[in-house]
């Protein structure tokens, strides 16, 4: 009989799947729509998405419960595959670089999952690289690239972003997809000279003095010294709390407060955080920092998910 994982820590419950609104409306998912290089409240204009959507579920997920997903009545929980069209994207990267010169890069996967499918990830990954742009992709992994696909991935200059959630993703000594992934993202490292590797590491300040909390701090800690451990850099991202998130329980509840707003800073919203706990600078001036700390609008961070560095 084989033996089953231990876990490290509790089991945090998916958020519940959503097919109508509040008053029994149905949602309709995404439409497959030519992928578009656009910005946002919080980014700069150099994002797009080759998915839009995810089937992961994960509580308190900042696309999943956005205003255009709400008002619209969009079925987030499916993901659905955007379409490429070549000559488009290039030209959305050359008027990107004329209009905007100082921004070298296209961020794919801001409102769904690239993972979900790669081969059009890849692609699209291609295209930005052919431009002289820089892709960097942003995904949780819920879908594994084949060696063919991580090797174009590395010809083509790409950065890989894993999404890592304490909870979700658990410690390797016990998780077989942790292994794997990080794994596959070592190999990946070795294929290339470049800096195309980064932990985003969604942080929590865990009450350790919970069994739980323990176990999910330790968990934490893993992922943040193995990156270290690899030469990799960590992108915080303290974790905005909804009031009725699963994690309430493991957390040191007295050290959150009012999340600010990162589109206006001067509005403080309902979520709650504790901050950065590995990055501890000015996150508009520090660079070149071990742990960068994602806490600011996008406009305004110098590191620029990884790709600006001075050493």
């Amino acid at each position: 009989m084989q033996q089953q994982e231990q876990r490290l820590g509790p089991k945090i419950p998916r958020a519940i799947r959503k097919t109508h609104t509040t008053n029994g409306i149905p949602l309709k998912p995404y439409d497959s729509q030519i992928i578009k290089i656009h910005g946002n409240t919080k980014t700069d204009p150099n994002i797009c998405d080759t998915v839009k959507g995810c089937a992961g579920r994960c509580w308190g997920c900042y696309a999943r419960h956005s205003p255009g997903v709400l008002f619209q009545r969009i079925d987030f929980d499916t993901p659905v595959s955007q379409i490429l069209d070549k000559a488009s994207l290039r030209w959305d990267c050359m008027n990107l670089m004329f209009t905007r010169p100082d921004l070298r890069w296209v961020r794919i996967g801001v409102m769904g999952d690239p993972s979900f499918d790669w081969p059009l990830t890849v692609e699209t990954a291609e295209v930005i690289a052919e431009t002289g742009l820089t892709p960097v992709i942003i995904t949780k992994f819920w879908r594994m690239p084949t060696h063919a696909e991580l090797t174009r991935l590395a010809l083509a200059g790409a950065v890989i972003h894993w999404s890592v959630i304490p909870g979700y993703d658990e410690h390797p000594k016990r998780s077989v997809r942790s292994r794997r992934i990080l794994d596959m993202l070592y190999k990946l490292h070795q294929m290339s000279d470049l800096e195309n590797i980064f932990i985003r590491l969604c942080t929590f300040l865990w009450d350790r003095s919970h069994a739980d909390g323990a176990l999910l701090w330790e968990a934490q800690d893993y992922f943040a010294e193995e990156a270290k451990r690899h030469g990799w850099r960590i992108i915080e991202t303290p974790w905005k709390m909804e009031a009725n998130d699963p994690r309430w329980e493991f957390v040191d509840r007295e050290e959150y407060h009012k999340a600010h707003s990162y589109a206006d800073w001067d509005k403080v919203g309902r979520k709650q955080t504790a901050g950065a706990l590995y990055f501890t600078g000015n996150p508009e001036t520090e660079k070149d920092t071990w742990a960068i700390g994602c806490v600011t609008k996008c406009t305004v961070c110098p590191n620029q998910c990884g790709t600006e560095k001075t050493l």
